[in-house]
């Protein structure tokens, strides 16, 4: 019952009503029984509200209408404060939302926890995919430990819809895919074990694509989509927040697994997909594994795989956690996501120093009144929650504007992933997690940077600061103290950002620097891929040279290319070779990467020749089959011996016997991204190739902007075909870029956020000096009497403020150097150490602070003597 009233005491009408009651039943006893027997009216008044409703409640309720009504006074304070808040809470609030998305979110599915991966993996104990399908069917139908298993693969659909092609990203899946995850779809219905007889096949697509495709129009179900020569029917949607199980890539269509080719699909030695599994209630993830353990190693007894080869990729088999999807994007993206969090907490640490100066300068131009409510009675605790009550408005302010900054932030930051031909999509959204992390940050730092102004409140003296016989000086000195030493904090950390910033803008230059093996600028890149059963064979191989006679008669082409691989494209293609008078020592050492490449190829690409001579129009089919080799694969297999000439041979495969004479060297080139040794290459004509590459890249060397190119180029691969897929459009420029990603992710974040926190310390010190500068005026003003010129007075100010600089950056440059130390991994061609850059950023902040200072300084110097005598 008194929860009851309480509850009810906190609606106004219920409460006016009973405070009006008791104001008359309080009168009508005093008249009855005298004031004199009654006691303090007042008081009791006040006892019996107590007793009715929640006096703490309402307590801090005032203190925040009061807080309100003083921020309402002092607008350009609380704007400042607030879009300083805003500034630091949104970065960390976006930054976190980005570690959410790739390092923390589970997948939206039921019960993720039980879900696991099954992988092989070699002796390093990384996860190389699930072993072939014919003993992932073994997995399926001999295991106890699963209430589900489901095998997927994903890649790059090529569609065609309406007679229109076009490129999406989609997966093969088990009919059991969905329901293993427990997603429903939204609109039809999803794949199950039946659709695997292809009677008839179907698809499934994304709630995203059929917004962006089909503008959410309910009538797809049944539409038909062509899709490898075949026609499926799409039967369902899946949830808008599932995108499949690899973070960064959205599934757009989903189709049976058993659309793959049948020889794929029964194929021993084939590693092509992954799979997931649902462990049944109770079973832990060893007794799963200790199951499919010794099913793997009989699968692999069968194929008799070589030892080396063995123990390198297909060891032993493990179980790794699948609650959060596969890991590539975490692995890729966890470090840098990581410091960039640590640099921005520092530029909330910073703003906040700022913000904590600003309400001490604030409490000491507030000293009258803290008097005036200690002398009428006012605890010293009251003060001090007062106090903190409205730093804490402050803070919850700023999250709620920080929120709308984070999720502006997170959208541009995004934008950093979106480049290369495979582009990382990434879902940044304010979900619970989100708000409750900035919540706890405004929380936390509201009260550890609210208490220093709180406790100078409480500190007040009221007697002598009622009679004035305080000075300014006396009184202000300690808050002066307590702000220098927070100046001198933001100092310390303003320097480790600069030089962190430092370090990652040069390790951007130093990769930027690098030569790739060929020049970047000038080329066009374009993927090329004919749909349908008609291009085979022949008419293949006539597509590819029609296209190259076309462009390269185009005005500004001065070399045209075909190509399967380019450098730094982001794909690969290895295969074993053999070369005469070669031992191999390991296994690897007969793994090669190889790339079908036409005439002109290294011309387009800048790639220099280094011996013998490239493919020419002579080496289309009928010829004898010439190879070229990179010059790390030269130098690899042939150390000191000519090669020229030297017979190499793959294993025989379904379009040649595998053999290939060396007619010459290339310079070699960077395959994956900048920072690996320059793999070892031999390149194949694409004439005679030894596989069938059914999609090549165009290259195209321009003399102008090579984007000019693109309408012109489309216009001439449209008029040789219908069906014909043009994807990937880029310039080698941006394709070096997008193999920088985390640098340019650092590098760029990590500056702008050392020169924010420069100019947060600079404007700390700046009115810090300031604050200082009217508190000494009278001093000023008896030095200036007494003959002080203007170079000592200014000198005055800058003493002090030197003093204050070398205390953050005596703290601050150990702190940079422990700090730089994990960063080595990021680094590239440079020590955490580095003394260029440590003197860079030491210089950089000495000179931002100086000018800082100066201004008060320059001020102090022209104050009036006659004024400054009267000042107080």
């Amino acid at each position: 019952m008194t929860l009851w009233r309480r509850l009810r005491y906190l609606v106004p009408s219920y409460r006016r009503a009973q405070e009006r009651e008791m104001s008359e039943e309080l009168e009508s006893l005093a008249s009855i029984a005298g004031p004199r027997e009654l006691g303090n009216v007042t008081r009791a008044a006040e006892e019996a509200r107590a007793a009715w409703g929640w006096t703490r409640l309402e307590q801090y309720y005032c203190d925040a209408l009061y807080a309100l009504r003083t921020m309402r006074r002092s607008p350009g304070f609380a704007m400042t404060a607030l879009l300083s808040l805003a500034l630091g809470i949104g970065a960390n609030a976006a930054l976190f939302s980005l570690v959410n998305t790739v390092l923390l979110r589970n997948l939206p599915v039921h019960d993720p926890e039980r879900l696991v991966f099954l992988d092989n993996v070699g002796v390093d104990g990384k996860p190389n995919g699930a072993p072939p399908y014919p003993c992932f069917e073994r997995f399926r139908d001999e295991t106890r430990s699963f209430a589900g298993i489901a095998a997927f693969a994903a890649g790059d659909f090529n569609l065609s819809i309406d007679g229109r092609a076009e490129q999406v990203f989609g997966q093969y899946a088990s009919g059991s895919y969905f329901n293993l995850l427990g997603v429903n779809a939204v609109v039809g219905r999803l794949l199950t074990p039946e659709d695997e007889q292809l009677h008839p096949p179907v698809a499934v697509i994304s709630y995203e694509y059929w917004q962006r495709r089909f503008a959410g129009d309910r009538v797809v179900i049944g539409k038909s989509i062509s899709f490898t020569g075949r026609s499926l029917t799409i039967i369902g949607v899946t949830p808008p927040d599932f995108f499949g199980t690899e973070p960064g890539r959205f599934v757009d269509v989903t189709v049976p697994i058993t659309l793959q080719t049948a020889s794929l699909l029964r194929e021993k030695s084939a590693w092509w997909f992954e799979a997931i599994a649902r462990l049944k209630p109770g079973v832990p993830a060893s007794q799963a594994r200790a199951e499919v353990e010794p099913i793997f190693q009989s699968f692999m007894d069968d194929l008799h795989v070589t030892g080396d080869f063995r123990r390198l990729a297909w060891d032993h088999m493990e179980v790794f956690p699948a609650s959060q999807g596969l890991d590539k994007l975490r692995r890729r993206f966890s470090r840098p996501l990581l410091v960039l969090m640590a640099i921005v907490g520092l530029v909330l640490l910073i703003g906040c120093a700022n913000l904590a100066n600003l309400l001490i300068a604030r409490a000491s131009s507030r000293r009258r009144e803290f008097a005036v409510r200690l002398a009428i009675g006012a605890g010293r605790g009251r003060l001090i929650r007062q106090a903190l009550t409205e730093t804490l408005l402050l803070f919850a302010g700023g999250a709620a504007a920080g929120l709308v900054v984070a999720n502006w932030g997170a959208r541009l930051l995004t934008e950093f992933f979106a480049v290369g031909r495979s582009p990382v999509r990434v879902d940044t959204h304010l979900d619970i997690r989100v708000i409750a992390y900035t919540a706890g940050v405004a929380l936390v730092t509201g009260i550890l940077f609210g208490l220093a102004p709180a406790f100078t409140a409480a500190r007040t003296d009221p007697y002598p600061t009622l009679k004035d016989s305080e000075s300014h000086a006396t009184a202000s000195r300690r808050r002066i103290g307590a702000r220098q030493i927070l100046v001198a904090a933001q100092v310390a950390f303003s320097l480790v950002l600069l030089v962190a910033a430092g370090l990652f803008v040069r390790t951007l230059v130093n990769l930027n620097a690098l030569t790739a093996g060929f020049p970047a600028e000038r080329v066009l890149t374009m993927s090329i891929q004919p749909l349908g059963p008609a291009y085979q064979g022949p008419r293949l191989a006539a597509l590819w040279a029609d296209l190259l006679d076309r462009v390269r008669v185009l005005p500004g082409v001065r070399s045209a290319s075909l190509s399967l691989l380019t450098p730094l494209g982001g794909r690969d293609r290895m295969n074993v070779i053999a070369m005469p008078g070669f031992q191999p020592r390991s296994a690897t050492a007969t793994l090669v990467r190889t790339n079908h490449v036409s005439e002109a190829y290294f011309e387009t690409m800048g790639i220099p020749v280094l011996q013998g001579r490239t493919f020419t129009l002579g080496d289309r089919q009928g010829a004898p089959k010439p190879a070229l080799l990179s010059e790390a694969a030269a130098k690899f297999y042939f150390a000191d011996r000519n090669p020229l000439g030297a017979t190499l041979k793959f294993n025989k495969s379904p379009l040649s016997d595998g053999v290939y004479e060396v007619v010459g060297i290339v310079g070699d080139t960077k395959n994956m991204n900048l920072r690996e040794e320059a793999p070892r290459f031999v390149y194949l004509p694409v004439w005679q190739p030894y596989d069938r590459p059914n999609r090549l890249t165009l290259a195209l060397r321009t003399g102008d902007a090579p984007a000019s190119l693109i309408p012109a180029v489309r216009k001439q691969i449209d008029a040789l075909g219908n069906n014909i897929l043009i994807s990937e459009v880029m310039t080698m420029r941006q394709q070096v870029e997008a193999t920088l990603v985390e640098e340019r992710l650092l590098s760029m974040l990590s500056a702008f956020f050392g020169i924010l926190a420069l100019i947060l310390s600079a404007i700390g010190l700046y009115g810090t000096l300031s604050h200082m500068v009217i508190q000494r005026t009278n001093e000023v003003g008896i030095r200036a009497a007494l003959g002080a010129d203007r170079g000592a007075l200014i000198w005055m100010i800058l003493r002090r403020s030197l003093g204050v600089v070398f205390a953050g950056i005596a703290v601050g440059l150990p702190v940079a150097l422990l700090a730089a130390r994990p960063l080595q991994a990021l680094l590239y061609r440079l020590r955490p150490t580095d003394l260029e850059t440590l003197i860079l950023g030491t210089a950089t902040l000495l000179a931002a602070t100086l000018a800082a200072s100066y201004l008060p300084a320059r001020r102090a110097s022209q104050i009036d003597p006659i004024i400054a005598l009267r000042y107080e």
